[in-house]
């Protein structure tokens, strides 16, 4: 709430929206490339793998996407965060570019993926496992809940990758020198303690599981539309024969 009066004040209400438009063009396609890396992956591994099927397909498709999106992620970050460049993504993307190099897109990609990959393997592990002894009927509202039960899960476990993984994109939007994660970890438990590698903990479970939930609830939705479409489809090529 703290946060939320400073930059209102000190920036404006609209600052609260900086990196939208990054943020949309991020989210749709990383996430629709991301369940469906999950499906296929988790559809594989099942007859090897078993109920351990989910946490190792999520997490091999998290580090996929990741590695794929970690530019737009750099980017939004960079927008809703600094007050030094202009706005507009070309423009960042210019000067970060011109500056340190095009790999410096790709920095901090290890610790968004320490963050994600874990999140991942958690999120899905525990969605499948609410969905087969909690929450059985498959419906919009059960999968709704699965998700936000286990992306709040989640969340909160990870808390610590999501504060390393803020630092050091942080140090180096500010041109900081950059740290190793190891370093970086050091830092903040001597300067901090270790209360440091939970901040934020709850503000991160409040928007992370309605997030999944709604993303999850959706996407299963969308699966069910296109599966009864194909069957109708099906059946009616059928009765015309």
């Amino acid at each position: 709430m703290d946060a939320f009066v400073k930059i209102s004040r000190n920036e404006g209400i609209l600052a609260l929206w900086r990196g939208l438009s990054p943020t949309l063009m991020l989210t749709v396609p990383a996430t629709t490339l991301y369940f469906t890396s999950y499906e296929t992956l988790n559809k594989h591994l099942q007859n090897d793998l078993g109920s351990l099927s989910p946490l190792v397909a999520g997490a091999v498709a998290r580090t996929f996407t990741a590695t794929l999106s970690s530019p737009l992620e750099m980017i939004r970050t960079f927008l809703q965060s600094s007050n030094t460049y202009k706005p507009g993504i070309l423009n960042i993307i210019r000067t970060l570019t011109h500056q340190k190099g095009i790999s410096k897109l790709w920095t901090g990609l290890v610790p968004t993926l320490w963050r994600d990959v874990p999140f991942s393997a958690i999120y899905w592990t525990a969605y499948e496992q609410f969905r087969k002894h909690y929450f059985v009927r498959r419906n919009f509202q059960d999968n709704f809940i699965s998700g936000a039960c286990a992306g709040c899960l989640a969340a909160t476990m990870t808390v610590p990758f999501d504060v390393l993984k803020t630092r050091t994109q942080m140090a180096i939007m500010e041109q900081k020198q950059q740290t190793t994660i190891v370093q970086s970890i050091r830092s903040i438990y001597k300067e901090e303690g270790v209360r440091a590698f939970f901040k934020g903990t709850l503000p991160r479970a409040a928007r992370v599981a309605p997030a999944c939930a709604i993303m999850i609830a959706s996407y299963e939705m969308f699966k069910s539309h296109l599966r009864l479409q194909k069957h109708t489809s099906q059946k009616q090529r059928r009765s015309s024969l």
